[in-house]
């Protein structure tokens, strides 16, 4: 694990909300992080974040799944960026 990662704390509001286990994908990041998920930030599942390491902007949670009482896995995802050549680029005009 990171150093830089964010540790939970299990304190008396851990009632309130669900933490995610995320890690980047960015190409070269892979950072983890703790996300803590209440009422107030429930909008972040659903948009677009930033990674808190490489500061790359549009990311989104996909869930990996359940690892602990209120804790859940994600990775944090990016669309793919540059120029990609598609099938269509063959044809000739």
């Amino acid at each position: 694990m990171n150093t830089l990662t964010q540790q939970y704390d299990s304190g008396s509001n851990s009632a309130q909300g669900v933490v995610y286990r995320a890690s980047c994908q960015n190409r070269g990041c892979g950072f983890e992080f703790d996300l803590k998920i209440t009422p107030a930030n429930s909008g972040c599942l659903s948009g677009f974040i930033a990674c808190p390491y490489c500061h790359r902007h549009g990311g989104f949670l996909k869930p990996q799944g359940r690892i602990g009482d209120k804790r859940f896995a994600a990775k944090l995802y990016f669309r793919a960026t540059g120029s990609a050549r598609t099938d269509g680029d063959e044809e000739d005009v």
